[in-house]
Parts: C-alpha cells; sequence; structure tokens
C-alpha cells in the first residue's frame, strides 16, 4: 500500500504599491515575472500565522519577512511561498534560506542581485548592467546576456554564468567557492582561498586571471 501525505495550504493574494526593489528576509521561495501591475499572492502551510507574514512596500522597495514571537522560543522562521509580479526591477536582496526563480527575464538597464545565506537562484536577465554579490553558501545560475557583469562570491557559494553572455566581465571570488563566466571580449577575475574553482567560456582578447592560494583555473568549450 501506498501513502500519500498532502498537506493543506493557507494561500492570500495581497495589494502592494508599486516598487522597483526587493528585500527577502528569512526562508522560502520568491518566484518573479513581469507583469502589468505590481501583485503578490503568499502561501504557507496551514498552522502558520499568515498575519506575521509581512508583506510591504517602502519607499520603492518590497520587504518580504516573517515576524518571529519572541515569547516563543521555537517560533522559527517557516517556509513560505511569495509569487510577485513586477513592472519593472532594479535589485533583489536575500538574507537567511532564500530560493529566487524568474519566470520570465528580468530587462533593464542595471540590476542587482545579494544573496546572504543558503538557498538556490535561477535568474534570466538581459540588462546592461548587472551586478551580483554572493555570500556564505548560496548557489546562483545565471542565463541570458548582460553587456557588463561585475559579480563577487565570497564563501563556498557558486555562481554559475556559463549561460549568460556578457561582453564584459569583472569577477572576484574568495575561498573555496565556484566562480563560471562567459565573457566574450574582456574577462578579468581576481580568485582566493585554497579549492576555489574558476571556469570561464569564450576567448576574449583582454583576459586577466590572478589568482593567490590553491585555486583551479579552466577554459572550457564554447560549443
Amino acid at each position: 500500500m501506498i501513502s500519500l501525505s498532502i498537506r493543506a495550504q493557507s494561500v492570500e493574494q495581497r495589494n502592494i504599491a508599486d516598487f522597483d526593489r526587493i528585500i527577502f528576509e528569512g526562508r522560502g521561495d520568491l518566484i518573479l515575472t513581469i507583469g502589468s501591475a505590481p501583485a503578490l499572492e503568499v502561501e504557507a502551510e496551514d498552522g502558520v500565522n499568515m498575519q506575521r507574514i509581512k508583506t510591504y512596500v517602502q519607499g520603492k522597495t518590497l520587504h518580504i519577512t516573517y515576524e518571529r514571537d519572541d515569547d516563543k522560543v521555537w517560533d522559527m522562521h517557516p517556509k513560505i511561498m511569495v509569487y510577485v509580479s513586477f513592472r519593472e526591477l532594479d535589485e533583489i536582496a536575500t538574507a537567511g534560506i532564500v530560493n529566487v526563480r524568474t519566470d520570465s527575464p528580468i530587462k533593464n538597464r542595471s540590476f542587482r542581485f545579494g544573496a546572504e545565506g543558503m538557498g538556490k537562484s535561477y535568474l534570466e536577465v538581459e540588462v546592461d548592467q548587472l551586478e551580483v554579490k554572493i555570500a556564505g553558501t548560496a548557489d546562483v545560475e545565471l542565463t541570458g546576456t548582460a553587456r557588463q557583469g561585475s559579480l563577487l562570491l565570497d564563501g563556498t557559494g557558486k555562481l554559475d554564468a556559463l549561460a549568460m553572455e556578457a561582453s564584459r566581465i569583472d569577477a572576484e571570488v574568495n575561498g573555496t567557492g565556484s566562480l563560471f563566466v562567459h565573457a566574450t571580449e574582456s574577462l578579468h577575475v581576481e580568485a582566493n582561498g585554497f579549492g576555489a574553482q574558476v571556469k570561464y567560456k569564450g576567448n576574449p582578447e583582454d583576459k586577466v586571471i590572478n589568482k593567490s592560494g590553491w585555486v583551479s583555473i579552466k577554459q572550457v568549450s564554447s560549443r
């Protein structure tokens, strides 16, 4: 006999003002899609106090977090699902255990993404200027295109941008993380640590790769 366990979910659709920046603190999944108007839906397991899941816009920043009950020692951050539609997005910053996924490409002149902690994120971008900063054990996969990419990886995480073609890449990896990039014109990399790994695709004429410690550098096929 096969036993199936299906957990009930609580779902709320919430009205929000327009925004161009998102800060997500806590634990959960953030699913993004382009829309004609800002929209937000929150999903959590039954039993989670939905009123403690805070979603509000301050200035032009959408904040997503869970307000813990300090009187309850075991009131930990529950895992939540947040579906967000946006018109234009300049920046995403996450802290905790947060997974981010784009269901449509982020198109903008510039875009910034920062992750502190854990989580796996998949982002498709079509931008001129891209800035990514990762600290901790987070894994980020980038696809799409960028004219200029500035990438920083601190810790033991992974930043895989082989499927994102960029004209110019300036990147730095510190620790034991893995950095994979694709540059067509210019590639500057600083790699420091013991066990760090750098892979690059493309044949940029301007290529400078400096390393200190025990770092693996490898060019991969462009096919």
